[in-house]
């Protein structure tokens, strides 16, 4: 049996359903794709994540039932299949369905030329997720997309020899997206205090003395050229560097909030110190795990105080936030690099320092974020691990950094900012807590920031949608 096929002219039709049908391994992708709110407010989309859903919804449809469809590419399974390619085997499986013309989303840069949102390959159309929030992208998308209803897929005779067709389908048009209005300052970093924190950039950077800010306390540096042998790459473009006037979660959310409307960063950082949870000793009293000086980098960050107080009982309600799923899994990557980097930049001729540069763990682990200085025994054991045993630092600013960074690329048309804390051990918030280790594990924090630099960026422009 064949199949003939129409389409329909959307300008015509106000009742059509797009589904996009996704991996259900690839979380990540299901995620992101609520991030382009742009796609999401004109294509509105139906995100399913089983051809069979899909089939489900059609079998009970009128012959009214208008739609078009979206495939994303998916994951490679154990055969090296993408899965995209599986749903889209399932489409074809089925007689009604075997001359719809299927279009792919895929978050595969490798696929497009600098710039390019759509590409032929092989009598298939692929999308890149990269460019899905602009206008003349989605312009393009939906000019592309055939649009089809139930009633007009009808089956005829194939010993006739016809042919299925389609009427009145937009041919996409593999064009590169227009610069748009989008301007990013690739990164924004804050401290909570300016000693020890804010100076260990200061010391390392210059100072651009005709910038000027609305805001107080920023400024925008470039790092000293550091001639090291080894180090191929370091980040020598302007950054931004603000400091809160106070400690805590208040100051931080609100200058996160100033920097994200006035800067629009592709990165916001926190970089500085943090209590951590005190690991093993040996039987001389040195740390199996977690040292004074390791930089911790924060994945899930807990808000350890908000909560309800009931018959005298704390209650937490444990509000979480948490990374970007890729940059999480691009990050555990590249750890050992970062740690390297980190040697090259330190100042060679520090002997002492350099030793603890080479002692240095570089962890991804959970936070804890609160109101308080803690320096009270089993504090971290009693109250923090009882309600997250994965988290491995306790401070007071982390959690305003994630969540305004989660309301700005929820709200803002302007571009996704990723947030990103990285702290050094200073204490472990018990009795003996001092300020002994704060200055390095400042240091440290700078180091690692300063190092992960170029790599951040190298990450962003090929996987995040502007």
């Amino acid at each position: 049996m064949g199949l003939t096929l129409k389409t329909i002219n959307m300008k015509e039709e106000s009742n059509i359903l797009t589904f996009l049908i996704s991996d259900p391994k690839d979380g990540s992708f299901t995620e992101d794709i609520y991030t382009f709110r742009n796609f999401i407010g004109e294509m509105k989309p139906i995100v399913l994540h089983e051809f069979n859903n899909f089939y489900t919804i059609y079998n009970v449809a009128g012959n009214d039932f208008v739609f078009r469809v979206l495939i994303h590419a998916g994951l490679m399974d154990s055969g090296g299949l993408a899965t995209g390619e599986a749903i889209i085997s399932e489409f074809e499986s089925k007689e009604e369905f075997k001359s719809l013309e299927l279009h792919i989303l895929t978050r595969n840069v490798d696929l497009f030329a600098a710039g390019q949102f759509v590409v032929k390959k092989e009598g298939r159309s692929y999308y890149n997720c990269k460019y899905l929030n602009r206008d003349d992208s989605l312009e393009s998308l939906s000019n592309s997309l055939p649009v089809y209803r139930k009633g007009n897929l009808t089956i005829t005779d194939e010993s006739s020899g016809q042919e299925a067709e389609v009427v009145q389908k937009n041919e996409p048009v593999a064009t590169e997206p227009e610069v748009t209005n989008v301007e990013h300052n690739n990164f924004a970093i804050i401290t909570a205090l300016y000693d020890d924190e804010s100076t260990a950039f200061i010391q390392n950077s210059k100072k651009d003395r005709a910038f000027t800010s609305p805001m107080s306390n920023v400024m925008q540096l470039s790092f000293k050229d550091h001639d090291s042998e080894g180090l191929t790459t370091d980040y020598l473009q302007p950054y931004l560097l603000n400091h809160a006037q106070k400690m805590g979660m208040v100051d931080t959310t609100f200058n996160s909030v100033m920097m994200l409307e006035k800067y629009n960063p592709k990165y916001l950082i926190m970089a500085g110190v943090c209590g951590g949870k005190q690991g093993k000793v040996d039987e001389s009293g040195k740390p199996i795990g977690l040292k004074y000086r390791d930089v911790i980098i924060a994945n899930n960050i807990m808000d350890i105080q908000m909560g309800k107080l009931e018959k005298g009982v704390f209650k937490p309600y444990l509000f979480n936030e948490s990374m970007n799923d890729q940059l999480l899994s691009f990050l555990e990557q590249e750890r050992l690099n970062i740690k390297r980097r980190m040697y090259l930049l330190a100042d060679q001729n520090d002997e002492e320092f350099l030793k603890h540069v080479q002692n240095v763990e570089i962890r991804i682990g959970d936070y804890g974020c609160g109101s308080q200085v803690i320096n009270t025994d089993d504090y971290f054991k009693d109250e923090i691990s009882t309600r997250n045993n994965k988290a491995i630092a306790v401070e007071m600013e982390s959690y305003g950094i994630y969540r305004s960074c989660r309301l700005h690329n929820n709200f803002s048309k302007k571009g996704q900012t990723l947030p990103i804390v990285v702290k050094g051990v200073m204490d472990y918030t018990d009795a003996t807590k001092d300020d002994n280790y704060k200055k390095d594990a400042a240091k440290m924090s700078y180091l690692c920031v300063r190092a992960m630099m170029p790599l951040l960026l190298d990450f962003y422009d090929k996987n995040i949608p502007i």
